[in-house]
């Protein structure tokens, strides 16, 4: 089976109801990875290197 990436971006998402109800009824899958990238770089410095590799 595929592994499956779910890269998100979108700051502060619990603000959005829409968004917030996608990330709320993502599957736990162990094929899915979910990435907030808002989380992972709250100074809005992504490591674009890292995340390429």
């Amino acid at each position: 089976m595929n592994k499956i990436l779910v890269l998100f971006a979108y700051p502060k998402f619990e603000k959005s109801k829409a968004n917030a109800a996608l990330v709320q009824h993502i599957p736990k899958d162990p094929f899915l990875t979910f990435h907030d990238l808002f989380e992972t770089y709250p100074d809005f410095n992504i490591d674009v290197a890292y995340e390429i590799g």
